[in-house]
């Protein structure tokens, strides 16, 4: 039999909420809700952070079910209910309590795994700009299983709400193709569509458009690179036919419908899709969110429009517009830098310029290494599957066949070291 006991409510905080009238004017004491909403936009107001807390966190507060909230809750709290300090407010640390932090816990005070912080869509949003940013320095595998761990977390939480507020909902989904993503670059393709797709499913629930037209521009990226010309326009089309969708957004659709038409051999659809690109991309202002569709850069459409020059045999357009491309300013990724340097070693092969075509190899192999991406190596390696015709054996080729395979023969470079998976709220 359990000695356990129930906590015991929280009647300075159910005063106070009762001493406090509706905003609504109706004369009636203030709601949980009420109390729940003021709450997040003095939080917005203090500290430009979005918060999901809702009539049921007030209630476990009043319930007594957690005595210690975050700091930011505390003083939000503290302003609205208008007491000089929490204790008014029945708030104080139980020591041994299961569910409380250490008392020594100071700076887990903003960062712990407590239920408030959980509720915040900005500190998923927040974390997960961390790890978008680590993508250059770290290993994709090691990311990839982190960002596993930590939408677990999310998941289990949002599965716990009866009506998970849309915020939650969009840091879902923004996780969910972040992990699509990078399973793309660690060549877990089966998953990464089934992320893709998850994300595209969760973004129209939270009627965030802008991100479902991003996630049906990813889908057409998906088919493009494994060959599926058709599913890529029919995508894309869909991707840019979506009314919110961003400039950037909008321009990337354009990109993947022209990697479509140039695998169907359609260069004269391609090359108008690359033009449209570049026109909508141009309609971008300095206040347009610049985020998830960040690096869609003339350079990057640039390269894009050399990579169809490839793909409908043409390798000197190709070669020479990725010559300008790569001795530009620095893409905004090194994958990308890494793709475009791929390319430009299949046209030098083809064009049998072969030390040149050796020289970007190398550098190919010294970016996937350091970022991890299989896909990049896939790129490299197997021609064939970007649909590219290989010219028919020669010295020239040989001499790169031979370099590549020795290369291969050292290629060691999946992840050893796990991250730390205290970056979010796992406990």
């Amino acid at each position: 039999m359990s000695t356990s006991t129930a906590p015991s409510a929280n009647g300075l905080l159910m005063d106070a909420r009762r001493a406090k009238a509706s905003p609504t004017g109706s004369g009636r004491p203030m709601s949980r809700q009420e109390l729940a909403e003021a709450v997040a936009e003095h939080i917005y107001a203090q500290h430009g952070l979005h918060v999901s807390i809702d009539d049921g966190y007030i209630g476990k507060l009043e319930r007594g079910e957690h005595r210690w909230p975050t700091a930011r809750y505390r003083e939000a709290l503290c302003h609205v209910l208008g007491v000089p300090d929490p204790s008014a407010l029945g708030f104080h640390i139980i020591r041994g309590h299961r569910h409380q932090p250490s008392p020594d816990a100071t700076a887990a005070d903003e960062c712990q795994s407590s239920d408030d912080l959980i509720h915040s869509a900005g500190h998923w949003l927040e974390l997960l700009k961390m790890f978008v940013s680590w993508t250059d320095s770290h290993n994709t595998s090691q990311l990839l299983r982190a960002g596993e761990t930590q939408t677990h977390i999310l998941q289990t939480h949002l599965r716990s709400l009866t009506r998970p507020p849309s915020l939650m909902l969009t840091a879902q989904a923004r996780w969910f193709e972040f992990l699509s993503w990078a399973a793309d670059n660690s060549l877990r393709d089966h998953e990464a569509a089934r992320w893709i797709e998850q994300a595209r499913d969760l973004a129209l629930a939270a009627t965030d458009t802008r991100l479902a037209s991003y996630t049906l521009m990813r889908q057409a990226q998906q088919c493009a690179e494994h060959g599926r010309g058709v599913d890529a326009v029919d995508l894309a089309i869909k991707a840019r036919r979506h009314s919110a969708a961003a400039p950037r957004t909008h321009a990337l659709a354009y990109v993947r419908e022209a990697h479509g038409h140039a695998l169907l051999g359609d260069g004269h659809s391609a090359y108008a899709a690359i033009r449209h690109a570049h026109r909508v991309a141009g309609r971008t202002s300095a206040d347009d969110e610049a985020d998830l569709d960040h690096h869609c850069t003339p350079q990057y459409i640039d390269a894009y429009d050399a990579y169809c020059h490839l793909l409908l045999g043409q390798p000197d357009l190709a070669a020479r517009q990725l010559e300008v491309v790569v001795a530009g300013k620095p893409p905004t990724s090194r994958h990308d830098e890494a793709l475009y340097r791929a390319w430009l070693s299949h046209a030098y092969r083809q064009l049998r310029r072969t030390d040149e075509a050796i020289d970007q190899y190398q550098q190919v192999y010294a970016l996937a290494s350091a970022t991890g991406s299989a896909r990049v190596l896939r790129a490299l390696h197997t021609p064939t599957e970007l649909g590219l015709r290989s010219p028919s054996p020669s010295s020239a080729t040989r001499r790169i066949t031979a370099r590549r395979q020795t290369a291969t023969s050292r290629r060691r470079f999946q992840a050893k070291n796990t991250l730390d998976h205290g970056f979010g709220v796992a406990g």
